[in-house]
């Protein structure tokens, strides 16, 4: 193992892909440690790449889903299974909820990109951040994740126009920024090819079927793995899977270079022998997810001969106001488990400050060892979930080696509007709409804010950390503020912007 590096990216999600292949496009020496397997998908397989793990599916579903589990009330975490797709944080107010994969959460996400509603999200944040300045890495990153809006011709089952085109409160949403997909739509619809770009990477059009929740085994929805990581492998890309970065050390006082000729040391435990082992860098990328990204930084700051202390760490946290439920619709003429990952963006129908909810289909339970009368209950009925925009007034901080939480959605008008909206369905409906008994999100935001403030932000508009240079933010725990969208693409072009700027400011 080569413990050099001009750069060490943590974690291979949007962030941390997109920082990655930014980096090594331009010749930089650079690592990514991601803690999760490589996962066992055709695109994978076409590019020779062993050791991978298989996403859940049969009885492996019961083995392969869960990786681990934290109580807030406990400071032991339960590693179940280092392979393991999803990661579960309970307690304080609210459950996070990600996903360990080379890829992250890509592989799990709803295939949906969009923009924030607020046109002047970036104007505010920082004298380097604006609109136009993050517009060319969204279009970037909507032709490299083949992002698009669906079309009639796609002839895709399911869609929010067909479905809900006569409903008396739901409708397509035409309000806020369209949300497109990054999945590749087959040219002729029902005759899904084989298709291979130029690196060698085989994919399948899509089936309108299972390429969802639990990973996309043919590689028709687009993950980060695809779009950024494959295209890197023969440029001196080095991805370390299943090595889990637990602290970042300065070698030099004050971050200085040492006489090594770097200025940190990045320890992480390979999980493939168990043993400890460490790189050494003068640049640190943390793209871990906000709730892995805030737990490494809390932990290397109050490591002896850590980093430097952060200020406001933990401060702006927003759950993306994200609320889950059940919609047991039991409609006899419709299968929701077919189309595309999510069937598309929805609002109140009269409301015009209503949250946006999207419906998602259970096509994950086809792979499930369920019995075939409860499958066919189940295609039935649909997930209705729904985001907005929150005040980002929750914290995380750290205790007795733990990161714990604090979040009182009581305190976010959001969250009682969308209880509303799904009460007003359910009446609607006369169909139940069951909610989490639980506050859970899988779209945790902040607690790393930018801003040109130290006595506000943790991160500069170029997302370096004050008071530690060389050490970069470039997943969502950046966000001051909630998006009220998926994070994926503004998680994307923040990362672009970051790499970008640093390229540019060390030749």
């Amino acid at each position: 193992m080569t413990n050099r590096y001009d750069a060490v990216v943590i974690g291979s999600g949007f962030g941390g892909s997109v920082t990655a292949n930014k980096l090594a496009n331009a010749g930089v020496k650079v690592a990514i440690l991601e803690r999760g397997p490589w996962r066992d998908t055709i695109p994978t397989r076409s590019m020779g790449i062993e050791n991978t793990a298989p996403f859940p599916a049969g009885w492996k579903a019961v083995t392969n889903a869960l990786r681990s589990v934290h109580f807030s009330s406990f400071k032991k975490t339960w590693l179940t299974n280092k392979k393991g797709l999803f990661e579960f944080y309970v307690g304080g107010g609210v459950s996070v909820a990600c996903s360990s994969s080379v890829g992250g959460g890509s592989h799990v996400y709803t295939a949906l990109h969009g923009r924030p509603p607020d046109p002047d999200y970036w104007e505010t944040i920082s004298e380097h951040t604006s609109g136009d300045a993050l517009e060319p890495h969204y279009k970037e990153f909507l032709k490299k994740m083949n992002s698009r809006l669906p079309r009639p011709k796609d002839a895709i089952p399911n869609t929010i126009t067909d479905n809900y085109k006569n409903d008396g409160i739901l409708g397509e949403d035409k309000h806020t920024n369209p949300l497109t997909m990054g999945l590749l739509f087959p040219k002729v619809p029902g005759q899904p090819k084989r298709v291979v770009n130029k690196q060698g990477v085989v994919r399948f059009e899509s089936e309108y079927g299972n390429d969802g929740l639990l990973g996309s085994f043919k590689g028709s929805k687009t993950t980060v793995d695809i779009a950024y990581l494959m295209e890197c492998l023969d440029k001196g890309l080095s991805i370390y899977d299943l090595h889990e970065a637990v602290a970042v050390y300065r070698i030099g006082e004050d971050g200085a270079r040492s006489a090594s000729g770097a200025r940190y040391r990045v320890d992480c435990i390979d999980h493939k022998t168990g043993k400890r082992t460490f790189l050494i860098t003068d640049n640190v990328f943390f793209g871990a997810g906000t709730f892995n990204t805030l737990k490494l930084l809390f932990n290397s700051a109050d490591a002896s001969k850590g980093i430097n202390p952060i200020e406001n760490l933990g401060k702006g946290f927003s759950g993306n106001a994200d609320s889950i439920s059940y919609w047991a619709r039991n409609d006899p003429d419709k299968n929701f488990m077919d189309g595309t990952p999510c069937h598309g963006p929805l609002t109140m129908k009269g409301d015009p400050d209503t949250p946006q909810f999207i419906s998602v289909g259970l096509s994950f339970v086809e792979d499930l060892p369920l019995p075939k009368w409860m499958k066919r209950r189940m295609q039935r009925d649909l997930f209705l979930i729904g985001f907005g925009a929150d005040d980002a007034n929750g914290s995380f901080y750290f205790k007795d080696g733990k990161l714990r939480s604090a979040y009182d959605k009581l305190e976010n008008p959001v969250m009682s509007k969308i209880e509303q909206c799904f009460r007003d369905v359910e009446k609607y409906y006369m169909k139940s709409v069951y909610r989490l008994p639980i506050n859970a999100t899988v779209h945790p935001l902040g607690g790393a804010r930018v801003g040109d403030d130290p006595a506000f932000g943790v991160v500069n508009g170029t997302g370096e950390i004050f008071g530690n240079a060389g050490l970069y933010v470039v997943d969502a725990a950046v966000f001051p503020k909630s998006l009220g969208v998926p994070p994926s693409m503004p998680i994307a072009a923040w990362s672009g912007h970051v790499s970008e700027t640093f390229l540019k400011e060390n030749g």
